[in-house]
């Protein structure tokens, strides 16, 4: 049974009281986007029951009748369903990770977790805190999400129409991703139809708000200066949720961003409102694609000065907008994260951005700069580009003091393994066996996992 939270109104250990009136009916939300012809985006209450999100589901695929869900298709719903043509987002909950006054979501779970049982799946293995089970949660519940609505829609529907996203903190901010993505790898095997994450989530990911390095107490020249945007953090945290997502076969994707501007005294409607501004959100955008991100949902349209796109609903010609119409009109950027692909991704490079799993240590062999402490059952994971698909070869060029063995999977899809052979007395490199395998155009993570003995990585070629 899915654990619950007593029936609203629920009052959190913090005192924070939930409430059930807030939010707006699922059939005025499909009925704006028909109207607008545009994408849909759900986010399922996080303590919503099995129940909820199965109504959810059919009303997305039938409409209602305005109290309940058709089951089938109606010749004249009262609402109708979401266009045939338009695709549906589906997520858990809002910033699951933010304990922050005002985000309710991680409240709830926090309160959940820490009454499971220990045999309930986000238990398996025992999480080495309650807060591995709070990032947990939701890739469960999403798992939970998402074969709903295939039982509803279809498989045929499933990564095409209907995309169930897994959103964490930007940058793997507290492991949020991490956490995440690697339980949900093991657990979504055991389902009674076993599956891989990318048959249970399209996109994962944090928020894709961006700034600007430094020079903001002499705005606005400052702010729009060349080379000023958008800010490395940014550019940094873009990469590493790209490398989480293609690493487990899912695309990159923003549940918001845009100009982040919470800058202390800045006159942000006036930063808004510069033509410069447009050109700030095109380049930024541009370093987004660049870093392996898909899609950017901006936030929002009008609100607090700091994100809105203009200062009221009668002014739609405005700097960023325009900046809109613009990246909307032009082709995406090709991805430049990593190395060139055919080619070699060196470990220790300082201009690549890695995930692993477990901890490791810088080592120098043969005088090349090497990662080393890769022990059974870690996994790391380099990104690279290629301009084209193309089929190749992979070879590992390291030491190993017994005989290794390394899984290989490339944007989630296993390639084979490779083996490196053992060598005692003093540590030289050397290369592995060698594969085939199968190379995608665009972003290119490849991990490696240690499925027998251990290993010091110089690089990876294909």
């Amino acid at each position: 049974a899915t654990p619950l939270l007593p029936a609203p109104p629920y009052t959190a250990p913090d005192g924070a009281v939930f409430d059930s009136t807030l939010g707006v009916p699922i059939e005025h939300q499909l009925e704006l986007c028909n109207h607008l012809m545009v994408d849909c985006w759900l986010q399922v209450p996080p303590v919503a029951d099995d129940e909820f999100v199965r109504n959810l589901a059919l009303a997305a695929r039938f409409g209602t009748d305005g109290t309940n869900p058709y089951t089938s298709p109606q010749a004249a719903p009262v609402y109708p369903p979401l266009h045939p043509a338009l695709r549906v987002y589906v997520e858990l909950g809002n910033e699951n990770w933010n304990g922050a006054s005002g985000f309710l979501s991680q409240k709830m779970f926090l309160g959940i977790a820490g009454h499971l049982p220990p045999d309930h799946p986000v238990m398996i293995p025992a999480p080495d805190s309650v807060w591995t089970a709070v990032w947990r949660y939701p890739a469960w519940r999403t798992a939970f999400i998402s074969e709903t609505f295939r039982a509803v829609f279809g498989d045929a529907a499933m990564m095409t129409r209907v995309r169930p996203v897994l959103m964490t903190q930007r940058g793997n901010g507290q492991n949020t991703m991490g956490a995440a993505f690697t339980w949900l790898a093991g657990y979504a095997a055991t389902l009674p139809t076993p599956r891989r994450i990318d048959e249970l989530v399209y996109a994962g990911g944090g928020s894709g708000y961006y700034g600007v390095n430094a020079g903001v107490s002499a705005l606005p020249d400052s702010f729009f200066s060349p080379g000023n945007y958008p800010d490395a953090y940014s550019v940094r945290d873009f990469a590493i949720d790209s490398l989480w997502a293609y690493n487990y076969g899912v695309r990159h994707v923003a549940y918001e961003g845009g100009p982040g501007l919470s800058y202390s005294g800045a006159d942000n409607r006036a930063l808004n409102a510069d033509p410069r501004m447009q050109t700030m959100m095109e380049t930024s955008h541009a370093v987004w694609s660049q870093m392996g991100g898909d899609l950017l949902v901006y936030y929002n349209l009008r609100g607090p000065s700091e994100w809105e796109f203009t200062p009221h609903l009668g002014q739609l010609d405005t700097p960023k907008l325009r900046a809109l119409d613009a990246i909307s009109a032009t082709p995406r950027a090709p991805v430049t994260l990593g190395g060139a692909l055919p080619g070699t991704l060196v470990a220790r490079s300082l201009s690549t951005t890695t995930i692993r799993s477990g901890f490791g240590y810088d080592y120098t062999i043969d005088g090349l700069p090497c990662a080393a402490g890769f022990a059974l059952g870690q996994f790391l994971a380099y990104p690279g580009h290629a301009d084209a698909p193309y089929t190749g070869e992979l070879v590992v060029r390291g030491y190993a003091n017994s005989t290794t063995r390394l899984g290989v999977w490339i944007n989630g899809t296993y390639q084979g393994e490779v083996t490196l052979a053992g060598l005692s007395g003093t540590a030289h490199l050397y290369d592995s066996t060698r594969i085939p395998v199968a190379v995608p155009a665009g972003l290119v993570v490849v991990r490696l996992e240690v499925l027998s003995g251990g290993f010091t990585l110089y690089s990876i070629s294909l």
